[in-house]
């Protein structure tokens, strides 16, 4: 199984990677690479999922991302999160992946960048989400296919692609 993400520049992953780690140390979670997934998990073969994603980003330039809050939820997968602003270079790579992709597995699109992957109180969740500081915008710079597994500490990434 492989998921589609978005990979923050250089200088944003670093100032990410220090939230997600420190967050991940207090809290005894997993590591991760700062991501957005554009496209839930698939089965498609690795080959061809490498295509289909070098097309859905063709003639694409490394492009900004906007943040419009950290919020929080019951689902482990945004336990803890930056929403991110939907934009017409977000909207266009999911459109050809969801073109592509649609069929073998239905994602819906809400584009954010996780924090923690962790169950921790509600209590604490909202002191963290008003406290955070982050940035106004993110680079974007790379498209990936992560292999899934259910342990976090097992994902890699498996291609990477530069805009």
């Amino acid at each position: 199984m492989y998921a589609v993400w978005l990979i923050p520049s250089t200088n944003d992953r670093i100032f990410l990677e220090k939230i997600i780690f420190n967050l991940a140390e207090k809290y005894n979670a997993s590591k991760f690479i700062p991501h957005i997934t554009t496209y839930g998990l698939n089965s498609v073969s690795l080959d061809e999922l490498e295509h289909i994603v070098s097309n859905s980003i063709k003639d694409m330039k490394s492009f900004d991302v906007s943040t419009l809050n950290v919020d929080y939820s019951d689902d482990i997968w945004k336990t803890l999160f930056i929403n991110i602003q939907m934009n017409s270079n977000l909207e266009t790579i999911f459109k050809n992946l969801h073109k592509q992709l649609g069929n073998t597995f239905h994602y819906d699109y809400s584009p954010h960048l996780s924090l923690i992957y962790k169950k921790i109180s509600d209590k604490e969740k909202k002191f963290l989400s008003i406290n955070l500081k982050i940035l106004d915008k993110f680079r974007i710079n790379k498209i990936a296919i992560q292999e899934f597994f259910p342990d976090i500490t097992k994902w890699k990434l498996v291609k990477e692609i530069q805009f």
